[in-house]
């Protein structure tokens, strides 16, 4: 039976809270399933710990996003579609790896996760715990032998960036956090892929127009699929930037967002 619509989450902020799965979001769930419609994470997290948990308890048997859309995959994390950095862009990360040694964070190809050897990122521990996912230290070449699905420069001071995002740019989209402290969080993903073309790649694999798509999210990283998707919805702790290009802002995730949001997607699809 053809689902009436795909309803993809974002996990932070939007279906968890502190790594824990809303008791909100259980509910929201299970409504949505019952009611025909298909669910998916569409997750800058890597295909691993918590999120897996996440897009189990979504769709065991369905596709999912991770990584902003470095990896579609099943619910086990097996990649049904990869799009990591290009070879170019691969290289411009080693050499600014290797150059500046910053704070970064890695998620890559082979769903491991790596941090630069002597500089892991600021609260490192505490993420690794609210994620489910380690992070493994690593010289700047091991960027080369696992190429990387999304790289965050986590705390780089600004003007380092001013200088090192030359090495990147027109190869590399960059999606700034800050400046706190004069220092940056630098998301950095290949060009033209984003949580939009992973809403869009789930899509195509449930042979949905995005039209009848919906995506629910909060952060900076959603907006792209939250403007795409035929029905945007951003929870009431979003960032500006996601109110703004959702369809209609809820509340805040936890106190009822969640629940507006089972009500607005089956006002629109029924």
């Amino acid at each position: 039976m053809e689902p009436k619509a795909l309803v993809a989450f974002d996990l932070d902020g939007t279906l968890l809270e502190e790594g824990r799965f809303l008791p909100e979001a259980e509910r929201a769930v299970r409504a949505l399933a019952g009611a025909g419609y298909r669910l998916a994470v569409n997750t800058g997290r890597l295909a691993a710990g918590f999120a897996l948990e996440a897009a189990r308890r979504l769709d065991p048997e369905g596709p999912h996003a991770f990584s902003d859309g470095g990896l579609i995959g099943d619910a086990l994390g097996r990649p049904l579609e990869l799009h990591p950095f290009p070879p170019e862009a691969t290289r411009r990360v080693y050499e600014l790896l290797r150059r500046y040694r910053p704070p970064a964070d890695l998620l890559t190809v082979r769903r491991v996760r790596l941090h630069l050897e002597g500089a892991p990122p600021p609260g490192l521990e505490e993420h690794v715990a609210r994620t489910g996912t380690p992070s493994f230290p690593a010289p700047p070449e091991a960027v080369l032998a696992h190429p990387p699905l999304t790289v965050w420069l986590a705390g780089i001071p600004e003007a380092t960036w001013a200088e090192a995002r030359a090495l990147v740019e027109g190869v590399l989209e960059a999606e700034l956090h800050g400046p706190v402290e004069g220092r940056l969080f630098v998301g950095l993903r290949p060009r033209g892929r984003n949580k939009a073309s992973a809403l869009a790649a789930l899509a195509r694999r449930y042979r949905l127009p995005l039209a009848r798509t919906v995506m629910v999210g909060d952060g900076k990283n959603d907006v792209a699929a939250l403007a795409a998707a035929g029905l945007g919805l951003a929870v009431g702790n979003a960032v500006p930037e996601a109110r703004s290009a959702a369809d209609a802002t809820l509340p805040p995730a936890g106190e009822g967002g969640l629940l507006a949001a089972v009500e607005r997607i089956r006002a629109r699809f029924g």
